[in-house]
């Protein structure tokens, strides 16, 4: 095999974070003679077995940053407005001190 191009199984291993016999069982599978942990494969072999334990994701499409604008306040009243003015309409001492309805009597 040419420099460069072959791994040693042992080395396989410790990258793809998996003992030395289920790298050799994997390569095995593949078609690969490898009898020790010390034995050369190429590096198409070496992928596949990469491949099995950190498969490629696809790139997931950017997604662009939707700025959404609070909304101005109307004269309408909404119903969260309008429940609120009734609130201190029953209880002004809450526009002062900023209670909630259960504080009052306390």
């Amino acid at each position: 095999m040419a420099i460069g191009k072959s791994i040693r199984v042992y080395d396989l291993a410790r990258e793809v974070k998996q003992d030395t016999k289920r790298v050799m069982e994997d390569l095995r599978r593949e078609g690969a003679d490898v009898s020790v942990p010390s034995n050369s494969v190429s590096f198409d072999l070496a992928e596949k077995v990469r491949s099995k334990y950190f498969p490629k994701t696809e790139i997931a499409p950017k997604r662009a940053i939707k700025v959404i604008k609070a909304a101005k306040k109307s004269d309408d009243h909404s119903e969260d407005s309008h429940e609120h003015e009734s609130t201190e309409d029953h209880f002004p001492e809450l526009r002062d001190r900023r209670l909630r309805p259960h504080d009052v009597g306390r």
